[in-house]
């Protein structure tokens, strides 16, 4: 098993409970573990290096033989994202313009089909 080390966040910018949430989702018992199974999906899904959430989340919920590939809680996607992105595993694709890349949800669990998200992107070899 590949573990990972998380780099310290500057969470100054949101308030106590927020971090408390993030720190409790993304950092319990089989965190390193859950983290490797979501990176490698990125790579898996990711076309022409972009990884798209709705690609994302239809791969860790494949079925397969055994179940679902992956038992990876839905409220700990936004958690490996950052956690991702502070390693220097993705990064938020960017438009020409320099604003962040969005596509619109179609495979959420919790009623977030039709809301933007963000895009990200594998870091360039």
């Amino acid at each position: 098993m590949t573990t990972f080390h998380q780099p310290s966040i500057d969470f100054a910018a949101i308030d106590t409970e927020y971090r408390a949430r993030v720190d409790l989702t993304g950092n319990d018992w089989r965190a390193d573990e859950d983290f490797a199974l979501f990176v490698d999906a990125c790579r898996r899904v990711a076309v022409f290096g972009v990884v798209s959430q709705n690609d994302l989340r239809i791969e860790l919920l494949e079925e397969t033989v055994d179940g679902p590939r992956c038992s990876i809680q839905h409220n700990r996607y936004s958690a490996f994202f950052s956690r991702a992105i502070a390693a220097g595993l993705l990064a938020k694709a960017k438009r020409d313009d320099g604003r962040t890349l969005k596509d619109v949800c179609t495979t959420s669990p919790t009623g977030n089909n039709g809301k933007e998200q963000v895009v990200y992107e594998l870091p360039s070899p």
